[in-house]
This record gives C-alpha cells, structure tokens and sequence, in this order.
C-alpha cells in the first residue's frame, strides 16, 4: 500500500512537470508570416517570380514562387527580426526590399517591380526600322531590345540597356525611338522590349513612332534617338535654321 502511495506521488509530481514544461512551450513567441502579390509596372501580376527573405547573415531562410495571380506567402519568419526580400523574375530587375517582423503577426507587403516588357510579332512587310516607347509622365527610363532568332530559338540583344530622361504629362507624351540595328538577313521573328523605370503609355515597332513628331539625333553610337512629340521640337528646329541664316 505505501509502495502504491508512493506511485501515485511520482506520477502526480511527472504530471505536474509535463505540464509546466508544455505551459512554458505555450508561451514562446509565434512565428510569423508575411505574403502579398507581385506585380509589374503596369499592375499585371508577375507568375513565377522567387521571393525570398534574406537574414542579415545573407542566409535565405524562407522562399516562395509567386501562382498566376501574383501571390505568394513566406512563412516561419522570426519575431521581431529584420529581413531583405529579394524578388526576381525573368525579363525584370531583381528588387530589393528592407521588411521587419512583428511579434507573432501575419502582415501583407505588396511588391511592384519597376520593369516593364512586351513582345511584338515582326510586321509582315519583315523590316520594322524602329521599335518606341512613349512616355505621359516625366522619369528616367532605360530600354533595351531584343530580338528572337527563329533559327537558333534565342533572344538575341539588338539595342544595348540605355537611359533616357522622358518628360511626359497629361497634355504632351515624350517619346524614345530605338533604331533596330543589323536586322537585315537575320531570322527575327519577334521583337522584345524591356523597359526599367516606368510603363510606356503606348509601344510597338514601326517605321515611325505612332505618334509623329520631330526626330532629335541622340549622341550614343546604339542608334538610340529621343524624340520629342508636339510643337516645342518644331520650334527648336526652326530657331536653329533661323540661327544658321543669320551666321
């Protein structure tokens, strides 16, 4: 009987301490979770872009691809810890961003990646000399080309990355002409254009950009050229031949 007693003791002190061990456990911090949606400069969801949170060792320690609609969701994280994610897909830059955790907190963070891109079929008369972008807000922007050669199944880069300073507004759109050099003979059958900074408000390849305008030479050897849409470069080109007579 005091052999039973002593029995019931143990198992009763083992009871207790199973339960402050699993009460200790209930109290530790919840992980938490941080999700969202990537999207382009245009608001079109990216599919397939990695996003990644990097501690500050330069470990990744969650990852996630983004579904067709954008989404994605990154779990596990630790409380109160600094993270940079990192979001990369093809055809975009890749983008940095600082995020901070709460404590035990499921937080959205959206994410807009700045480069946008478009491929055009190659017109059916087979030489486009220009492919453009125009521009209704004022930034910075950096284009480059890239044709697909139907014999090889490559992008091929036509027209090297290039900045420009665009100056658009509601009333008057810049424009960026690119000359798509060493097309002759080539088997392009697509043309890609890959624009960093802003959505160009209209785009193609073309003789000519879509809207018209004056043609002002660039000073790169790429056969870049800005184009300034509207009546201002009339103007400059008539001042500078007014220039000219009275030398």
């Amino acid at each position: 009987m005091q052999f039973s007693k002593h029995i019931k003791s143990f198992a009763a002190l083992m009871m207790v301490m199973m339960l402050g061990v699993g009460g200790f456990v209930g109290t530790a911090a919840a992980a938490s979770d941080v999700s969202g949606t990537v999207t382009d400069a245009n608001g079109d969801p990216v599919e397939g872009a990695t996003v990644e949170a990097v501690d500050s060792n330069g470990s990744v320690v969650a990852s996630a691809t983004t579904s067709s609609d954008g989404s994605y969701s990154l779990t596990g994280l630790s409380d109160s810890t600094s993270y940079t994610l990192e979001v990369s897909a093809e055809n975009y830059q890749t983008h940095s961003e600082s995020y901070s955790t709460g404590t035990g907190t499921s937080e959205t963070l959206d994410i807009t990646l700045s480069t946008w891109t478009a491929t055009y079929d190659r017109p059916a008369d087979g030489t486009p000399t220009n492919a453009y972008a125009e521009f209704d807000t004022s930034t910075n922007v950096t284009i480059t080309v890239e044709a697909h050669n139907s014999s090889s199944g490559s992008w091929e880069t036509v027209v090297d990355a290039k900045q420009y300073s665009v100056d658009g507004s509601s009333d008057s759109v810049d424009a960026v002409e690119v000359a798509l050099d060493d097309y002759d003979g080539e088997d392009y059958d697509q043309y890609r254009l890959t624009v960093e900074g802003a959505a160009p408000a209209s785009a193609g390849v073309a003789d000519d950009t879509s809207g018209g305008g004056a043609v002002i030479p660039g000073t790169d050897s790429l056969g870049i050229e800005a184009v300034v849409i509207g009546g201002f470069g009339v103007l400059v080109i008539l001042s500078m031949i007014g220039a000219a007579r009275s030398q």
